[in-house]
């Protein structure tokens, strides 16, 4: 079964970067540009979404709400976050959990596949992320 990929982020260039530069068949890139376009995409009747790839700073709001919003119709689905701010800056101030998967930008085609090849597929789901790391904040209260 391909793997359905949404990729969300504000500028239309990354999308022209992964048309030119992916021949492979494993996954489906679905783009998005912007907040609101992302949501419609995910709540399509028959859409069926296995990972949300999104910018951390998705105008008007932060990648982790799209990812929040998208949970509903998408229980299972895998988040990974990509940005140009340091993880470490991002992560103290909670819009990324720790174990969340963060890249940075500028991303390529290639890179991503990589990540979704070795990382991304085979890790926890988004639910699975944010209870991981409820429990954390709550075992060390």
């Amino acid at each position: 079964m391909v793997t359905r990929v949404l990729v969300a982020e504000d500028a239309a260039e990354i999308e022209r970067n992964f048309i030119q530069n992916n021949h492979r068949t494993a996954y489906q890139f679905i783009f998005a540009v912007g907040f609101s376009e992302a949501i419609k995409l995910a709540t399509e009747q028959d859409s069926r979404l296995d990972v949300l790839v999104t910018d951390i700073m998705l105008k008007p709001f932060h990648g982790r709400d799209l990812a929040n919003r998208i949970v509903g119709p998408h229980p299972r689905i895998k988040v990974a976050f990509m940005g140009t701010q340091p993880a470490r800056f991002l992560r103290s101030f909670g819009l990324i959990p720790f174990s969340a998967l963060y890249l940075h930008k500028p991303l390529t085609a290639d890179v991503l596949i990589k990540c979704l090849d070795d990382h991304i597929v085979k890790g926890p789901s988004w639910l699975d992320s944010i209870l991981s790391q409820n429990e954390e904040t709550s075992a060390s209260s």
